[in-house]
């Protein structure tokens, strides 16, 4: 059997196996009682079931829907291609030419009559007019709901780079005051690290009283431990936290006080009365400030850190930060091209001769080793990959978490362009044709003409390991499943741990787009010089619609709802492969001597780009697309305008202030009636001179208890709920 046949179908069987193994061991563990917080974490939380793509754009907002679209739309692509290139392709491939060995039979490189390749310049450009048909009515759709989200978006723009001159409320509104009274509020920012190292050890307090508190300890046998770990005296924990938790409490706001008498830094948040004066604003070019962003009106997307960086040590981070990718790039290039080479092992004993031993070994061992091995050590590579460009991208001081993905989002697709799929093109292709090449350097183009398509071998078996294990690891989340239940059983004490733990974890999007953009580029560039390769790229597509659609329904949150910013990233990441799978072809014809199919190509080629501009124009991220659609909404004479002088609730709210700055005292969450607590509070009534309340929980199935250390702070709902989490959260 040949090497490839035999690698390509050990890599089917063992696909099979462990997707057979995970999808039992999903249907056994969903069965069990804690399994249930994982797979149905968002139901749990009293969030409707989302089975219907309405129903999710609905529930869980613009990105999500589309996100399934994306997804959606590479079925919709790769299902009529798939069927159109094996019918007529794969004949013209094989019968009465070259009879290349194994898979090379299936291939372009297989082709001697330069007539027949014909039959792949004529399908290449029905493969390019489809595609941009549908990409044209995927942007029309995203430009809709993109409007529809904008009229109702957040008001609020952060501006950096103020000059010292405006750096006041009153003299920055006028600045952005385009029609007057437009500019809602201002909140300048002010650093405050030293404040949020006090709140966030207040925290931690807190999570150590509830601890204590939570065992019901013997009220004559108090808690104790030592000030100073060995040596230091042993003094009652309960008292000593309170002492410092009230001590705290002073500190922090004395800090509040010192943060608040700071200068206005050179960064600040504007809230406008209406989202189109908002994004008015955004169009202006100002020069003694610059606006950077338009917030998503969620405060949690705030990445507080990189807030308020001077422009020189913004542009600085920023460039040492690309060099770092640049590093990494070119240090995964060379790991991930050995092991593409890995595929093909026969090629690389002439050079390698320690590893003739495997070649030896039987069909089956051999089999695994290349058609297995390879893609699953790549795809362990790559999983490593989004931690490490989300710790450089904030090293570069990007101000949002959304703008954070959105920036990973377009590292992470280059990234894998360059490393997985260039690479290993030239790892696999030029490797296996090159004994033939140094045989006969002149027959160069033609062994080239066969290399590059023998490269498919590896793609194949790398989209089956992404297109079945993959997803059915994702359905699974063993991590999550082990995760959970390890705190459960050891781990979480207090009903705030299992709050916390069971809260569903939180989708990514600029990291859950690149994969699925590389199957449209290995689906594109292959699907004429090897159409086999559409079979598992059309199944990919296939499963994974189905089971994100379930993940986004079920399992994830989305806390931070863009409006689509990363669908449309995506979308230009899909006619880039496009462009490359243009760019392939013409580079194929040209090798195969078929000198008018290439100038069509070429033709096809810049027809693409056309579109591309025309996309670009009418559907592109610059603002001013949008800005007519906006305005229509309402005339600027129909726009309300507040009184300055008075400052709403709802103003407030949408206030961008540090959390630090309004944080207050936690509650303590614990067991009904318990003297711990009330020593704890009425220790420090001693020092705070402030009344203690008690916040009586509204179920009375469930024994726990809020504590105020402080009286005179109201609550509401919200936190009631935030707090309680699950009636039953510490049954496993």
């Amino acid at each position: 059997m040949d090497p490839s046949v035999s690698a390509l179908l050990t890599s089917v069987i063992t696909n099979f196996i462990i997707v057979a193994i995970i999808y039992g061991l999903f249907f056994l563990i969903r069965k069990l009682p804690f399994a249930k917080r994982v797979y149905n974490a968002i139901i749990i939380r009293n969030v409707e079931n989302v089975n219907k793509n309405e129903e999710l754009l609905k529930v869980n907002g613009v990105d999500s829907y589309l996100y399934i679209k994306y997804l959606e739309n590479g079925v919709r692509i790769f299902l009529p291609v798939t069927v159109v290139s094996l019918i007529v392709l794969l004949p013209v491939n094989i019968v009465n030419q070259r009879n290349l060995p194994g898979l090379n039979l299936l291939t372009i490189g297989d082709i001697l009559d330069q007539q027949r390749i014909w039959a792949h310049a004529v399908v290449s450009i029905l493969i390019t007019l489809y595609t941009l048909h549908l990409v044209h009515n995927m942007f029309k759709e995203y430009q809709k709901l993109r409007i529809e989200f904008l009229k109702d978006s957040s008001s609020t723009i952060l501006i950096e780079d103020i000059h010292k001159n405006i750096r006041n409320e009153s003299t920055l509104g006028e600045r952005l005051n385009e029609y007057p009274g437009s500019v809602n509020s201002i909140s300048f920012y002010r650093p405050a690290k030293e404040l949020g190292k006090l709140v966030a050890k207040r925290s931690e307090l807190i999570a150590k009283v509830e601890k204590l508190c939570y065992k019901e300890p013997d009220e004559s046998k108090p808690p104790q431990h030592r000030t100073i770990p060995i040596i230091g005296n042993k003094v009652d924990s309960i008292q000593h936290h309170s002492k410092e938790f009230f001590k705290l409490t002073e500190k922090i706001e004395h800090e509040k006080d010192l943060v608040k008498n700071k200068e206005n830094s050179s960064a600040a948040f504007v809230t406008f009365d209406e989202p189109v004066l908002a994004h008015s604003a955004m169009q202006h070019k100002y020069k003694d400030f610059k606006p950077l962003w338009l917030s998503s009106g969620n405060i949690q997307d705030v990445y507080w850190p990189n807030i308020g960086v001077s422009k020189a040590k913004r542009l600085l981070f920023s460039f040492v930060g690309t060099l770092m990718v640049i590093a990494l790039c070119l240090f995964w290039f060379t790991i991930i091209a050995f092991i593409g080479s890995i595929t093909t092992l026969d090629s690389l004993v002439h050079f390698l001769p320690f590893l003739k031993p495997v070649t030896e070994m039987s069909p089956v061992v051999t089999g695994f080793v290349k058609g297995f091995l390879p893609p699953l050590a790549v795809a362990i590579f790559i999983s490593f990959l989004p931690s490490y460009l989300i710790m450089i991208t904030k090293f570069q001081k990007v101000s949002s978490y959304s703008l954070i993905y959105y920036d990973v989002q377009q590292k992470y697709y280059w990234f894998q362009v360059v490393t997985v799929f260039l690479a290993t093109v030239l790892s696999t292709g030029l490797l296996s044709e090159l004994q033939n090449f140094v045989k006969n350097p002149g027959s160069i183009v033609q062994l080239l003409g066969i290399a590059i398509p023998a490269s498919s071998t590896f793609f194949i078996t790398y989209v089956l390991l992404r297109g079945f294990i993959a997803p059915a690891l994702e359905l699974l989340q063993i991590n999550q499943i082990i995760l959970k239940f390890v705190s459960a059983k050891f781990l979480s004490k207090t009903p705030r741990d299992f709050a916390k733990l069971y809260l569903p974890p939180e989708f990514n999007f600029g990291t859950r787009y690149p994969p699925h953009s590389m199957m449209y580029l290995f689906g594109f560039v292959f699907s004429v010089m090897a159409p086999i390769i559409l079979i598992p790229v059309t199944l990919y597509f296939v499963i994974v619609t189905y089971i994100y659609r379930n993940q986004l329904s079920n399992v994830y949150r989305v806390t931070v709802d863009t409006g689509g910013i990363y669908f449309r990233r995506a979308m230009w990441h899909l006619l880039i492969a496009l462009l490359l799978f243009q760019a392939t072809m013409v580079t194929m014809f040209f090798l195969k001597l078929a000198t008018v199919q290439a100038v069509l190509a070429l033709l096809t080629l810049l027809f693409t780009v056309i579109n591309l501009l025309y996309f670009n124009i009418k559907f592109g991220h610059k603002k001013s697309t949008y800005m007519k659609k906006l305005e229509t909404r309402r005339e600027p004479h129909e726009i309300h305008h507040h009184d300055r002088n008075i400052v709403t609730k709802y103003e407030k709210v949408r206030s961008y202030v540090q959390p630090s700055l309004h944080s207050q005292p936690p509650y303590i969450w614990t067991k009904k009636s318990n003297w711990c607590v009330n020593k704890f509070m009425w220790h420090g009534f001693e020092v705070s001179d402030k009344h203690p309340e008690v916040l009586q929980e509204k179920d009375d199935a469930h024994q726990d208890i809020l504590y105020n250390p402080f009286s005179g702070r109201g609550y509401t709902d919200d936190d009631y709920d935030n707090l309680k989490g699950e009636t039953n959260h510490y049954e496993m």
